[in-house]
């Protein structure tokens, strides 16, 4: 009689049902980790799946479940999955999820998006209806908790017309031109007193510059000659020639398969986008086997509302992730190298991380899932938490024996006594940095 091996299942909690809060919503998000488990392994038996099923919720969801009548469905995984999900969905506590999205409030660094994309998240809990009925319900919430009185006023002049749509579209709009007023009135005439006693003054040079009563401006050059002499140095997202890049993993630690978190429907077209963008940069690749470590993503709207930032939770696989040790400068210590010096440049990497390819066994612990499947980087990536000591140890290296160049992580300073000095250690620093295939910010 053959032998059944069977997978193991460390990496999945028993669904823990002491806490009544929003019981429906983890049971669904629990259920999505267990099918992405299941899926990861390659469990494709009926009753295997209903078994494990069964075995990773833990003996109260089991106690709970044989007690339960039969659930809707064809085989006996489909049929228990449906009297769980009838069991625990009523058990959500909408009056209380209700209770907490009516209390909710613009914060006052956050633009509207971001304040939309806080409401939709906590709307799903809350069971309000169709996506119809939730729209509806965020746009009243942001009429009545939005920090703007004249965007109140505006959306309030639109009366029953007024959608979520014209919510986004009105508030941009006043949002943009907002930064535009101030960007314009900020640029004034100021009444200047010269103090000569020998008083302590009032207010510090950091305390006036916080209040906007000291404005620095520095003397700025732009050195076109070197973009126009080395223009592949400056164009898209390069990478490091002839070097890959090991992370170090710690094999002993057990690797972790997390569920996958919703997105609203309002960036999903964005995060779409940013994928292909990155598969077309061959920062990222799709993943198309099982894969030991699966994470997270976060979609975060940047302030312009145009973009989004895509952060992979690394939480859990960075426990796996060796410390490694590489010093980093500190800015006393790079003021000190540069005291005699009077000429500056500051070159920007462009995606410094995303230009240091990984070997292929370091990519594994990258990957992460969104809706359109699982991915994996093929580059170094925000969030690995040796990255920044790598990273700082491999420009040095690649720096090394270019005179008057430091650099902490991806901003590099070029620096002379002289203009002179300083545009040949510049033209230096920058042939050297396309030779070895790295591009800058423009």
């Amino acid at each position: 009689m053959g032998s059944v091996l069977l997978p193991d299942v460390s990496g999945i909690q028993n669904f823990d049902i002491s806490d009544s809060t929003g019981l429906s919503a983890r049971w669904k998000r629990w259920l999505r980790a267990f099918q992405l488990f299941a899926a990861g392994k390659g469990v494709t038996d009926v009753d295997q799946k209903y078994a494990l099923l069964l075995h990773t919720a833990g003996m109260n969801v089991q106690d709970i479940f044989f007690t339960l009548p039969e659930g809707a469905g064809e085989g006996a995984y489909e049929k228990a999955v449906s009297a769980l999900d009838a069991y625990f969905t009523p058990l959500s506590n909408a009056p209380y999820e209700r209770s907490i999205f009516r209390s909710m409030i613009q914060s006052s660094s956050e633009t509207i998006e971001q304040y939309i994309t806080r409401l939709r998240q906590r709307a799903d809990t809350c069971d309000f209806g169709n996506q119809n009925a939730i729209d509806e319900r965020i746009r009243d919430q942001i009429i009545d908790k939005c920090l703007s009185h004249h965007l109140r006023r505006k959306l309030l002049e639109k009366g029953r017309t007024l959608t979520l749509a014209n919510v986004r579209s009105i508030a941009k709009a006043m949002e943009d031109s907002e930064r535009q007023a101030k960007s314009i009135e900020g640029q004034g005439q100021v009444n200047m007193i010269q103090s000569k006693g020998k008083g302590q003054a009032l207010l510090s040079r950091n305390t006036a510059e916080q209040l906007g009563v000291l404005q620095l401006v520095h003397s700025v050059s732009e050195p076109g000659t070197i973009k126009d002499k080395y223009p592949e140095c400056f164009t898209g997202v390069g990478k490091l020639k002839s070097f890959q890049l090991q992370i170090p993993i710690d094999p002993d630690v057990e690797p972790v398969i997390q569920p996958m978190r919703r997105v609203p429907f309002n960036l999903r077209d964005k995060l779409g986008k940013k994928l292909d963008e990155l598969l077309d940069l061959d920062i990222i690749e799709h993943v198309n086997e099982p894969s030991q470590w699966v994470s997270p993503v976060v979609v975060v709207p940047k302030r312009s509302g145009d973009d989004i930032r895509l952060c992979v939770d690394m939480r859990q696989a960075n426990t796996a992730v060796k410390r490694v040790r590489h010093p980093i400068p500190t800015i006393d210590e790079l003021l000190q190298d540069m005291n005699s010096s009077k000429v500056f440049s500051k070159l920007d990497v462009t995606w410094a991380y995303h230009q240091i390819e990984l070997k292929p066994e370091s990519r594994e612990i990258t990957t992460f899932v969104t809706h359109k499947g699982l991915f994996r980087y093929k580059r170094l990536m925000f969030g690995i938490s040796c990255a920044p000591e790598l990273y700082q140890n491999i420009m040095q290296q690649v720096l090394q024996g270019c005179e008057g160049v430091h650099n902490i992580m991806d901003d590099i300073i070029v620096h002379a006594s002289n203009q002179v000095e300083h545009d040949k250690c510049l033209e230096n620093v920058v042939r050297v940095l396309r030779d070895k295939g790295i591009t800058l910010k423009q």
